[in-house]
C-alpha cells in the first residue's frame, strides 16, 4: 500500500500514513470544519451594532431578561474578576422557570473591534455538543457595541443542577473518596482524548472547568458537564503534539498526584486515543514540562 509522507523543512519526516488513513483523516477534519462554519452561521453576529442570539426554547426567558436590565445584579455571584462576572439566576414561572448561568465579559482593551470571547465560546459549545461531548446547554449569546467598539458581551447556559466543579479534587482540598477522584480523572481524560482525536485544543482543561456529579442507580460512572471553552480551537495535526502536553499539564498539575499516578494516567490517556496515538515518551515529556512549571513558580514566589 502506498505511503503518504508529510515532511518539514530539511527533509525531516514528521509523520507517515497510508493513503487510506490520509483520506479518513481529511474527511473527518473537513466534517469538523463544516460543523464549525455551521455554528458560526447559526449564531451570526455583526460588528456594526448590538446583536443577540437565543435558542428557540429560550424565547420566553430571553424576553424576560430583555425587559429586566438589572438581571445581572439579581443573581448569585459564582465568579467575579475585573473583566468577567458569572451569576446564577432563577427564572420565574412566567419566564419558563429553571435556573440559568449568565456570564458577562468586558474586553480588556477599551478600543476593541474584534469578536468577543463569548461568541467564540458559543461556537465551541455548538461544535463540541454536536461532536458528542457532554457540554453545558447553550441558551443565548450577544454583544453590545458602540461605534463598532465592543463594550460588553454575554453568554447564557443552563445551570447543571446537582453538579459541583472539580476543585474538590485539587491539591490542598479535602475532596471526596479516592475512588471518586480516580473516576473523575479517568472520565475527564477520556473526554480530553476524544477532543484531541478531533484536533481540538481546549487550552483551559482544568478541574474547575469540569462539573461532575456522583453516579446514579442507572449510571455506573460519574456524570461530567464541560464548561468554559472560550479559548478552545481547532488546530492542525502538526501542532497537536504541543497542545496535548499543554492540556494534560494544565489538568494534572492542579491535582495532588504522585509521579507514578501521573504516569499511570498518561498511559490511560494514550489508550483512550483512537487516532494518532501519542508516543510512549509522552509521560516523560509531561513530567519535564511540569517540573519546569514548578521551578518557574518557585522563582516567581521568591521575587
Amino acid at each position: 500500500m502506498a505511503v503518504r509522507r508529510i515532511a518539514l523543512s530539511g527533509g525531516k519526516i514528521l509523520m507517515s500514513e497510508t493513503e487510506e488513513k490520509f483520506e479518513e483523516r481529511r474527511s473527518t477534519d473537513r466534517g469538523l470544519r463544516r460543523l464549525h462554519r455551521q455554528g458560526v452561521r447559526e449564531i451570526g453576529g455583526r460588528k456594526s451594532g448590538n446583536w443577540d442570539f437565543f435558542v428557540p426554547e429560550f424565547r420566553v426567558g430571553a424576553a424576560y431578561l430583555k425587559n429586566s436590565p438589572e438581571w445581572l445584579q439579581k443573581g448569585e455571584v459564582l465568579w467575579k474578576t475585573r473583566h468577567k462576572l458569572v451569576v446564577k439566576i432563577s427564572l420565574p414561572a412566567s419566564a419558563g422557570g429553571g435556573e440559568i448561568v449568565c456570564k458577562s465579559v468586558v474586553p480588556k482593551r477599551g478600543f476593541f473591534l474584534g469578536w468577543s470571547t463569548a461568541r467564540r465560546e458559543a461556537v465551541n459549545y455548538r461544535l463540541l455538543a454536536r461532536a458528542g461531548f457532554p457540554m453545558a446547554e447553550l441558551l443565548g449569546v450577544g454583544e453590545e457595541r458602540r461605534f463598532f467598539c465592543l463594550k460588553r458581551a454575554f453568554l447564557i447556559t443552563r445551570f447543571a443542577a446537582g453538579c459541583c466543579d472539580g476543585r474538590v479534587f485539587e491539591a490542598g482540598e479535602s475532596g471526596d473518596s479516592p475512588a471518586d477522584r480516580d473516576d473523575f480523572v479517568r472520565s475527564s481524560l477520556r473526554q480530553l482524548a476524544g477532543m484531541h482525536d478531533l484536533n481540538y485544543f481546549h487550552k483551559g482543561f482544568k478541574p474547575y472547568n469540569i462539573l461532575w456529579s456522583k453516579p446514579s442507580e442507572e449510571a455506573r460512572s460519574i456524570r461530567l458537564v464541560l464548561i468554559d471553552v472560550a479559548t478552545g480551537r481547532l488546530v492542525s495535526r502538526l501542532r497537536l503534539a504541543g497542545c496535548v502536553r499543554c492540556d494534560l499539564g494544565d489538568f494534572l498539575e492542579q491535582l495532588d498526584l504522585t509521579w507514578e499516578q501521573i504516569a499511570d494516567y498518561v498511559r490511560f490517556y494514550r489508550e483512550c486515543r483512537q487516532r494518532f496515538r501519542p508516543p510512549e515518551k509522552l509521560a516523560e515529556q509531561l513530567m519535564t514540562l511540569l517540573a519546569k512549571r514548578e521551578r518557574r513558580g518557585k522563582r516567581k514566589r521568591r521575587m
